[in-house]
């Protein structure tokens, strides 16, 4: 909603109360997996997910998709630390909505700290 719909985090604010209210009287619970650290996570996967000779094509694709959204491209963001900055602030407003809407069905896990 952010990056393809440009969406203002009051209007995604809003949609979710709207998916709280159309859930009432349904039993779900909602997990959510929190990065402490979100660019020492990305970076880890950037290393995980190369090709054979060692290119970062799934990061390449990663960065392709956020600069060629509506959002970055409206903003003019295209540098690593500009996604960044987006995916800090996409975890600030879920965690938000989270606790807010849906405080008492959400459950919140530290990545790296769950033990399946």
């Amino acid at each position: 909603m952010i990056l393809f719909r440009d969406m203002s985090d009051d209007s995604i604010f809003d949609f979710y109360k709207e998916v709280r209210s159309a859930l009432n009287g349904k039993e779900y619970e909602i997990y959510y997996i929190e990065s402490p650290d979100i660019e020492k996570n990305l970076n880890a996967v950037r290393v995980e997910r190369v090709d054979k000779d060692g290119n970062e094509i799934w990061f390449n694709m990663l960065m392709e998709f956020f600069i060629n959204s509506p959002y970055a491209r409206k903003r003019s963001l295209n540098k690593y630390e500009d996604l960044l900055i987006h995916l800090r602030h996409r975890q600030t407003l879920e965690l938000q909505i989270c606790r807010e809407i849906f405080d008492e069905m959400v459950t919140v896990i530290k990545s790296k700290a769950c033990d399946l």
